[in-house]
């Protein structure tokens, strides 16, 4: 069921994309060309959220392949994702134009990124982890259903009104073009966008990547969700600081350095402690013993949060400038298509992937449900090899366009150097609000050359 669900809704997202991005690049309006639609699906989006983590409590005593809630979700499904695209598209635009200096931009990156992570991430996770472990345990007289639901609940509503409340006290600061560029214009700001073609190759490429994440391992293996906590709480003490290096990792090293260190330091550490786990074979390695694998996860963790500040804010900044150097190129600013198309050939990717995945876990064994423990010593490793190795393995030829990344340097100032200076120009020429001013600012925005 699952596996249908992601094949069709992963197709009618493909489809929408391209549909809903050119609706978003061709809006102008008083309060901007993204800030609406963040607006509009804010609560809607929210109350469809809380649906879905009520469908246990609307569909009660049902089974997991009751047709009646399958259909609910699988209505839920297409809806959100429908939703989801506006402000997945709005969301990118709105950060990529909420300042025109980009100094300011990686600072306001930076801090909301920390900020939403200990608040929007580590909390709940907290939270959640030891009341699994301590329903699983005994150690709470709590149903585990009623737990997700509240916890479900309790997030969606706190997270929906924070950004809610963020979205009405912003505004987008970059001015966008005076003529909604055509679909023609908007595909061509992709074509001619070198930094966002390595992006998007880099990204269907490492769609391939293949993996199941830590969590069904600590579980179903280490017999524990709560290791997760334990083996980040050295990590923690440096994955905060690591976002004031930030400026220090960019006056020292490229952008495509950063690019690369930031993506693979922690999948590259993670195979070593893959080796590390085999050591005894499947049946007695070390993967099955707490104490070593707690100490060579909390190693490999500890060591991937040096990096982590760059692995949040780099990605970021870099979409942000490709917005930048459309803009330097052509005139004009397509964020809408050019985010769908980013992501459109990594999502055909990932529609069959996450259902081959479900299907690869099924193969090897695991079973949704089959109890604390219980599953075959061929499913522990397989579990195990899922959440180390295999996502490096499956996911390294994302690299090879990373070795061409060239917006960086001497070249990267020169862009925001003319950019500031014609900003300020078609600034003026707006302002002053007579008939030959608005027609040089639109001329000037038609007349920008090459800049490559």
């Amino acid at each position: 069921y699952l596996s249908l669900i992601n094949l069709v809704g992963g197709i009618w997202d493909v489809i929408n994309d391209v549909i809903i991005g050119a609706v978003v690049d061709k809006t102008r309006t008083r309060w901007g060309k993204f800030k609406p639609y963040l607006i509009i699906f804010a609560v809607p989006g929210t109350a469809l959220t809380c649906v879905y983590w009520l469908l246990p409590v609307l569909f009660p005593n049902r089974s997991g392949t009751d047709l009646a809630k399958f259909i609910a979700y699988f209505v839920l499904a297409i809806t959100q994702e429908t939703m989801g695209t506006f402000r997945g598209i709005s969301q990118g635009g709105m950060l990529a134009t909420i300042t025109p200096h980009p100094v300011d931009r990686t600072r306001l990156i930076t801090f909301t990124t920390v900020a939403s992570g200990f608040l929007g991430e580590r909390i709940p996770e907290l939270m959640m982890t030891l009341m699994i472990d301590g329903i699983n345990m005994g150690k709470i007289n709590l149903q585990m259903q009623s737990t997700y639901v509240f916890m479900g609940l309790f997030t969606t509503i706190v997270s929906g009104g924070l950004a809610l409340y963020f979205l009405l006290v912003s505004r987008e600061r970059v001015m966008q073009s005076i003529e909604r560029p055509s679909i023609l214009q908007g595909i061509k700001s992709i074509i001619n966008n070198k930094p966002i073609l390595l992006m998007t190759l880099s990204e269907f490429l490492g769609s391939f990547s293949i993996g199941t994440g830590l969590s069904n391992y600590y579980i179903d293996v280490l017999g524990s969700a709560s290791i997760k906590l334990v083996v980040g709480i050295p990590g923690g003490f440096v994955s905060t600081p690591s976002f004031a290096w930030v400026p220090w990792f960019r006056r020292h090293f490229s952008t495509k350095a950063l690019w690369i260190i930031g993506s693979y330091t922690g999948d590259v550490l993670m195979a070593i402690v893959f080796l590390f786990g085999s050591i005894g074979g499947k049946v007695n390695g070390f993967y099955k013993k707490r104490l070593p694998m707690i100490i060579a996860i909390t190693l490999q963790e500890t060591l991937f949060m040096f990096v982590y500040g760059v692995r949040k804010v780099i990605p970021t900044e870099m979409y942000n400038e490709a917005m930048d150097y459309c803009e330097w190129k052509n005139g004009y600013r397509t964020e809408g298509m050019t985010g769908v198309a980013k992501g459109l050939a990594s999502k055909l990717v990932r529609v069959f992937g996450a259902s081959f995945r479900a299907l690869l876990m099924k193969s090897f064994g695991y079973e949704q449900g089959k109890g604390y423990l219980k599953q075959t010593d061929d499913t522990k490793y397989f579990l195990f090899a899922m959440s180390t190795v295999i996502p490096l393995v499956t996911g390294s030829l994302s690299i090879i366009p990373k070795l061409f990344y060239d917006l960086t340097g001497k070249k990267r100032d020169n862009m925001y150097e003319d950019l500031l200076a014609r900003r300020a120009q078609v600034s003026k020429d707006v302002s002053a609000g007579d008939a030959e001013s608005m027609a040089r600012a639109s001329e000037g925005q038609k007349n920008v050359g090459n800049k490559d």
